[in-house]
């Protein structure tokens, strides 16, 4: 029974706003680091004509709905209060990094994310705080399934610019369904109180910086061809990470 709730799952996630890879709220250091415009993406794109559509639909969606939304939100609850959000679900969803880190032999990294684990948990209130970054130099890891299947040669396949969601691949859209099989909270939860979970986590996360998709789209001379670049080549560093 529970497979045929995970296959809802999955339907759920390309209309909703769990997922880490929202076009609004791609997670990108700054062009001055490397990530430039001119970077020439070898991302394959076959469907190239209905995800610019789907991304037309989502920038539309940014700015009329899910912008306002999040700097509504922002007023009535305080960024402090935001963050700490942030990083509760944060520390909540450890273990899939954990086991991630695991299947990618990345021994160095799963111990300080355990670490940080620990650390937050504990001195930091179940994760409401982030001491282990702030006093023990434990940054965030961010690891997760699309990544491992990076690491073991599997490439992006085809890029995707899902309708809500925007950029991804074949790849780490497998990779984000997997996340849920390998987080035990999916099996402690009803999957519709799983959903909202993450649907929270990533609203709340696009509020701490709701411009980010205008900033980068103000300096593209093409959006959809500069967010497909920034997206791949992001990830291409992820998994060389």
């Amino acid at each position: 029974m529970r497979w045929w709730l995970a296959l809802i799952l999955s339907v759920f996630l390309i209309t909703s706003f769990s997922s880490t890879y929202a076009a609004w709220n791609v997670e990108v250091p700054p062009a001055s680091e490397g990530f430039e415009e001119s970077f020439n993406a070898s991302m394959p794109d076959p469907f190239e004509p209905l995800n610019k559509f789907f991304f037309n639909v989502n920038d539309k969606l940014y700015y009329w709905v899910l912008r306002p939304a999040a700097k509504g939100y922002g007023k009535v609850v305080p960024k402090p209060v935001r963050r700490s959000i942030d990083n509760f679900f944060y520390n909540l969803f450890t273990p899939v990094r954990l086991i991630n880190e695991l299947l990618q032999f990345k021994f160095k990294k799963l111990a300080k994310d355990f670490a940080r684990f620990l650390a937050n948990t504990t001195i930091g209130i179940g994760g409401l705080f982030d001491p282990a970054a702030k006093w023990f130099n434990l940054p965030r890891e961010n690891e997760d399934l699309g990544q491992t299947l990076g690491v073991y040669g599997i490439g992006h396949i085809a890029y995707i610019d899902w309708p809500l969601l925007g950029p991804s691949s074949v790849r780490d859209t497998a990779g984000e369904i997997g996340d849920s099989f390998l987080d035990p909270i999916f099996y402690m939860v009803t999957t519709w109180t799983y959903i909202a979970i993450e649907a929270v986590y990533e609203f709340n996360k696009f509020s701490l910086n709701p411009d980010q998709y205008d900033e980068i789209k103000q300096e593209a001379f093409d959006p959809y061809i500069s967010l497909r670049n920034i997206y791949f080549q992001y990830r291409e560093e992820q998994v060389r990470e």
